[in-house]
């Protein structure tokens, strides 16, 4: 990933205003896609869809968190790996020991992202565009952990999900491709 961004040529010899929307393009993307890991685990009521995405298109993190906990306070994604028990094979799922995007710090990150896409004040210098790419690529790689193979919990207590995003193809599939399995609780017989 760090290959990807910033480019080899990154601020040389280019107009600044090109590097900032470059930025500015990651940030969306990066806020964007924390609301869309938020609502996620909301996809089976279009309800609390709806109100949760009113409080995001009014710029608010905190309200916006504070619905989706009221309806699922596990809402969040849980990244994982899979991990095979070598004497029984037996594959099961492991935490994952890289850094990634904490419910804690979405709304600090989503925040930030949200910064770059505000009218700056005109009487301060341009954002310093290589320490913006720094920030938003240490958010990146946290979210990309964090969604690499994850479980979510739906409000209900009667679903979970497991999905897993592949960024290089996997057995002829292309790259990008996303694979999720829902999971039905059984009673246990008690």
């Amino acid at each position: 990933m760090n290959k990807l961004w910033p480019p080899p040529n990154f601020n040389k010899g280019r107009d600044i205003v090109e590097d900032i929307l470059r930025v500015e393009f990651a940030a969306l993307n990066i806020r964007k896609s924390i609301e869309l890991v938020a609502l996620g685990a909301l996809v089976n009521n279009i309800e609390e869809v709806r109100t949760v995405s009113s409080a995001f298109d009014q710029k608010d993190w905190k309200d916006a968190r504070k619905l989706i906990s009221r309806v699922n306070p596990n809402f969040w994604p849980v990244p994982a790996v899979q991990a095979r028990d070598a004497s029984s094979g037996v594959v099961d799922l492991a935490d994952v020991d890289a850094p990634y995007l904490t419910e804690a710090e979405a709304g600090r990150a989503w925040g930030l992202a949200s910064e770059l896409l505000h009218a700056a004040n005109p009487f301060q210098p341009e954002p310093d565009a290589a320490k913006w790419v720094a920030i938003l690529l240490d958010i990146l790689n946290k979210l990309v952990t964090l969604l690499n193979y994850h479980q979510i919990f739906f409000k209900d207590d009667r679903y979970m999900a497991i999905a897993s995003l592949h960024t290089v193809g996997v057995a002829g599939m292309p790259d990008g491709f996303i694979q999720v399995a829902l999971f039905d609780r059984v009673d246990d017989g008690a």
